[in-house]
């Protein structure tokens, strides 16, 4: 099942280390990157990436700030593991 979330919406969450320009059933959406994220007020950040498809959670109990500098840290690393390469 795929999802086509509507951008543009007037909602904006631009405090994240991604550009979550639209919202949609209760979720943040970066369309430039593919991702769909909702990160806490606590720290706690999953995160769902269509292509190339995984989904990840931090669970921690810090502050938002944390939580994002945590995902910016990680997200590359999962990024590459979860891209399939060529032999």
């Amino acid at each position: 099942m795929g999802y086509a979330p509507t951008v543009g919406t007037g909602l904006n969450f631009t405090g994240a280390p991604y550009d979550y320009r639209g919202y949609g059933l209760g979720w943040w959406i970066d369309p430039a990157r593919g991702l769909i994220a909702d990160p806490g007020a606590y720290g706690a950040y999953p995160i769902l990436v269509p292509a190339p498809g995984y989904a990840a959670f931090i669970a921690i109990e810090e502050t938002e700030d944390i939580g994002h500098r945590l995902m910016q840290a990680v997200e590359p690393v999962l990024e590459a593991f979860f891209t399939p390469t060529t032999p």
